[in-house]
């Protein structure tokens, strides 16, 4: 243990003399800076080295330089890179949607504190051109007002699947509709506005 301390000091005062040799022989132009970022890299090198052989046990550099060779060297590398490059995609189209969907919700709450709102926003991502594109605008609204409560039939079939969305053309919805047209900067006929019970 002392021996490799010893020998690793000894590296770092000659890596520390060669350097400092090498400077002063260099001559002033625009060679030089590159020549103090290769001797800098050298030096850290040389300072690390001990500690990456202590914190894994002799490590073979070589073993890993090669295999990293034969990964990128490899149609793996494509492979690889491309299907995390399209879940990092899908991952921020959802969050943009979420994000979306909520910055409006609070907006039309703002706007209308009366009503509770339910946004649900249909996108998609153009890589081409590398911009969002909003196909669909649906919006809930509900009253926030308490209401009756719907007659329950038991021993009957309740079924939910018969019910459809009814969209609303009144003034209410139509203002709805240029509000978030001007906030989402899309055209009012790909906003919906329903009933939302």
């Amino acid at each position: 243990m002392i021996d490799a301390i010893r020998n690793w000091i000894i590296n770092i005062c000659t890596i520390i003399i060669f350097i400092t040799a090498v400077e002063m022989l260099l001559p002033n132009n625009s060679i030089k800076k590159y020549v103090k970022y290769v001797l800098g890299l050298i030096m850290v090198i040389v300072l690390i080295k001990p500690i990456v052989f202590v914190s894994s046990g002799n490590i073979d550099i070589n073993k890993y330089v090669k295999a990293s060779d034969v990964y990128f060297g490899t149609d793996m590398y494509e492979k690889d890179y491309k299907k995390y490059k399209q879940e990092n995609l899908e991952n921020t189209i959802q969050n943009f949607k979420r994000n979306l969907e909520l910055t409006l919700e609070k907006k039309l709450s703002v706007k209308y504190p009366n009503d509770e709102f339910d946004v649900m926003i249909d996108l998609s991502y153009d890589k081409d051109v590398g911009k969002f594109n909003i196909q669909r605008v649906e919006i809930g609204i509900k009253d926030k007002c308490v209401k009756r409560i719907k007659k329950i039939n038991i021993g009957r079939n309740n079924s939910t699947s018969d019910k459809e969305v009814k969209y609303l053309y009144d003034d209410k919805s139509l203002k709805i509709k240029k509000f978030v047209s001007s906030e989402l900067e899309v055209y009012t006929d790909i906003i919906y506005v329903y009933k939302n019970s």
